[in-house]
């Protein structure tokens, strides 16, 4: 390892972080951290989908999946060590590898998605990447290596990201809805028989992901035949959207359930996406005719 890439994973860099912050406080950085988890993911989609429409929380979705993707295949490529050192102090013991930093990567996609499509200014991903890249490195589980490296990759991918998905949402648009929906069931059911089966949700990351798709396809669904596309106001949208989050999110940090997350980010994902949307924009009587999403 070149010595220049050797400084950027020293145990010396988190120590400094957890020093300047002071020891024994890590509840805000856990907060903080969340916006790079799944239920960082039911926040943005939610937050699209009332403030801009349809189109931009679609647009996040695809961007969760790209994130997946590209987190499964580094992590199969790359094997760094977590952080493990006498000078530090580990407020988190992860399994996996410690290069890429999720967290940072999903984070960065999340917003930097949002900014690519002119929706909020690039300080908003960038100050939210800073966040979460700091209370990875406070919490002890990554280097400053990570955070960077995952930065990186998180913009050359959004940078891909923009013009890949202007070209697949025109596809999409002459797809008839149907077609959504058979697949969002079949989605749906394959993951249940995984879960049954015990192939899939071994990790409280998986678990968690595997929440967001199961509301969140059924959700994405039945808002798009139901319910009306209307103006709402933005103030009392993130209102409703955080009052049912933030005590589900208090929940299952508080709980021990092994299956709670996987429940309760689903249960967030339906109030977020389907109910809060029903309640700000009406319903609508269903329309007969062959629809596109």
């Amino acid at each position: 390892m070149p010595p220049i890439v050797r400084e950027l994973f020293r145990h010396e860099t988190i120590a400094w972080v957890q020093r300047f912050f002071g020891l024994g406080h890590p509840e805000w950085f856990w907060v903080v951290a969340e916006l790079g988890t799944p239920w960082g993911v039911v926040l943005v989609v939610a937050l699209a989908l009332l403030l801009w429409g349809r189109a931009e929380a679609y647009a996040v979705g695809g961007v969760v999946v790209v994130n997946a993707l590209a987190s499964l295949a580094l992590n199969l490529l790359f094997n760094v060590p977590r952080p493990n050192d006498p000078s530090i102090v580990r407020y988190e013991i992860i399994e996996i590898g410690s290069f890429p930093s999720g967290h940072v990567l999903l984070a960065l996609l999340l917003w930097g998605v949002l900014y690519v499509r002119g929706r909020v200014p690039l300080w908003v991903p960038a100050a939210v990447t800073v966040l979460v890249s700091v209370s990875r490195l406070y919490l002890g589980v990554h280097f400053l290596g990570d955070v960077l490296g995952s930065a990186a990759i998180g913009a050359l991918l959004l940078a891909a990201y923009g013009p890949a998905w202007r070209r697949l949402e025109k596809w999409l648009t002459m797809r008839p809805f149907k077609a959504f929906v058979v697949v969002g069931v079949l989605g749906v059911v394959v993951i249940i028989v995984g879960l049954a089966a015990g192939l899939v949700g071994a990790g409280e990351y998986e678990r968690e992901a595997l929440g967001v798709v199961l509301g969140g396809v059924p959700a994405l669904l039945l808002e798009y035949r139901f319910v009306r596309d209307a103006p709402v106001r933005r103030p009392v949208a993130v209102g409703m959207v955080l009052a049912g989050i933030v005590p589900l999110a208090l929940i299952h940090r508080l709980g021990d359930a092994h299956w709670a997350g996987l429940l309760l980010i689903a249960v967030a994902m339906l109030w977020s996406v389907l109910v809060v949307s029903a309640i700000l924009r009406g319903v609508r009587a269903p329309v007969r005719a062959r629809a596109s999403v």
